[in-house]
This record gives structure tokens, sequence and C-alpha cells, in this order.
């Protein structure tokens, strides 16, 4: 415990306080808290400072940053201790706990993640989390046992574009940044609908140019995939450009109608490549021609 004299200015704002103890003096303590002590900064993992959402540093590592503002000289009494800081993660990511400092810097580490099933994301479709809890304490000496504590609480949660960006880290590959992503449009393209987002450039522009070249619209039998959806439910390379948005898979089918896809799929292999679209020898895959490397 420490104990800090405010002298004659504190003496004053004590007897004040004093006043009030009879009247409300749990209402006056947690005013003077509510102003006094709040997060000044924060930055988890990978996430911007001051970011309501994140991603972790890496598959089984997280970084935090974070302070807190206060001024013990205007607490209602003397300052006795704090902050101490007690941070929780959750999918078995654990941070040690630090006392009586404004700033806390740590890393913590936790659980792989767990390939599954579709549409299971390999943290069990739960969103990671981050709870940040810091307590100080003040009273009219350290003891007196007339102790004020206040404890300001404040809980980081990914959301869905973050989740999605979270599979990019537990499966090691480049992570697009959020503004690549967009909401799904309703066709085949979007991911099978595992989250809602997709990443829908240059795939949907370069699926335009090839039909027209082509002659017919182009059906699409896959399109983008999350990294999770890619590996573990289609066997998609872990360096998929499907992951990216600049991939697209055309389904071959009787486009012109004369009873054979011979023909359908050589001319969309012909197309492709003269729009430098990069397909795959149309041979590899019966089912479809893919484009996008």
């Amino acid at each position: 415990m420490k104990f800090k004299s405010l002298g004659v200015r504190v003496f004053a704002l004590c007897t004040f306080a004093f006043v009030f103890v009879y009247t409300g003096p749990t209402d006056f303590v947690d005013e003077i808290y509510t102003e006094e002590l709040s997060f000044d900064s924060w930055r988890i993992g990978q996430g911007a400072p001051f970011a309501n959402t994140f991603i972790t540093n890496k598959e089984t590592q997280c970084k935090i940053t974070a302070s807190v503002r206060y001024d013990p000289d205007t607490f209602p009494y003397s300052f006795i201790d704090g902050p101490d800081w007690n941070v929780t993660m959750t999918h078995g990511f654990t941070f040690s706990s630090a006392d009586n400092t404004k700033k806390y810097k740590k890393a913590a580490t936790g659980n792989r993640h767990v390939p599954s099933s579709h549409p299971n994301n390999g943290r069990g479709n739960t969103p990671m989390s981050v709870t940040m809890r810091v307590t100080v304490t003040s009273g009219s000496d350290s003891d007196s046992g007339e102790e004020f504590s206040k404890t300001i609480v404040k809980t980081i949660t990914q959301d869905t574009i973050d989740q999605i960006r979270q599979e990019y880290v537990d499966h090691g590959i480049g992570v697009p940044p959020r503004s690549k992503f967009g909401r799904d449009r309703g066709d085949a393209y979007d991911n099978k609908d595992d989250y809602g987002y997709a990443i829908h450039e240059p795939a949907r522009g370069n699926l335009t140019r090839w039909s027209t070249q082509f002659g017919h619209t182009i059906v699409i039998s896959s399109g983008y995939r999350n990294p999770e959806h890619n590996r573990h439910h289609v066997g998609g390379a872990s360096n998929s450009n499907h992951q990216y948005g600049a991939a697209i898979d055309g389904a071959i089918r009787d486009y012109d109608g004369d009873g054979n896809t011979s023909d359908d799929r050589q001319e969309m292999y012909d197309a492709a490549i003269i729009l430098g679209l990069d397909p795959l020898d149309p041979d590899r895959y019966r089912s479809h021609i893919h484009i996008g490397g």
C-alpha cells in the first residue's frame, strides 16, 4: 500500500467531503473518480490505437499496451494504492497482472485455432475478446479503514471483419486491410455465406471482362474464400488467390447449347488468355476454369 499526504489544500477537500459523507458519500466519491480515472490509451494486437476491434499479433500471441489517466491530488482523500491492472482474454490467452503503474504493456500467449467442419472458423465461431480492469484506492489514511475503491472496465471484442482477418493470422498468411472487405452481394462469388463479407475486387471486374470476351455469362463455381473455408472445406492451396479476391473459378457448362462442353471449355480458356487473366491449364480441372493465378 502507498500513502501520500496531500497537504492543507486536500485537508480542506477532505473536510468538505465529510460534509457529504453524511448525506451521500458514495455519490460524491464516484463522481470525482468518474471524472479523474479513465482509460487514456489502448492498443490490442494489430488493432489500431483506440480501436474497438482487433486481431492478434500471431496465432498464439497477443500484445497489449494501455494506460490510464488519473490525478491522485484531486481524489477526495489521500491516494493509497493503484492503479492495479487485471487483463483477461478469451481463447486461452493469459496476461499477467500489474500493480501501481499508469501504463500496462504485456504479451499473452494462447490457444491455436482448431481446423474443423464448415462453418466453424477454428475459434469455435466465437470472436476474441479482451477485458481490462483497473482499480485505484484512496482513503483518509492507510490504516483507518475509511477507503474508497474505483474500478473502470473496458472490453474490446472482434467485429465480424476482424474475425475473418484473424483467420489470416491463424493461417500465417498476409492479412488484408479492413477496407478490402464489403458486404456479400448474394451470389456464388461471396464466400458461401460463412461471414456475410467478402473481398470483391479485382475478381468481379475480371469476371465481367471474361464473360464479354467469351460471349456468354460465365457461371461462378467459386469466388472469394476466407482462409479456413479455403483450406479445410475445399482443399485449396494455402497461398490461394481466392483468399484475396483475385481468383475466380468459372464453371464449365454447355454455354453454346451444342450438347457438349468441350468447345466451351477451350473457348473460356482462350478468352482468359487473350485478356491476360492467367488461367490454369483447362485440362487441370474438369469442372471449371480457374483465373487469377
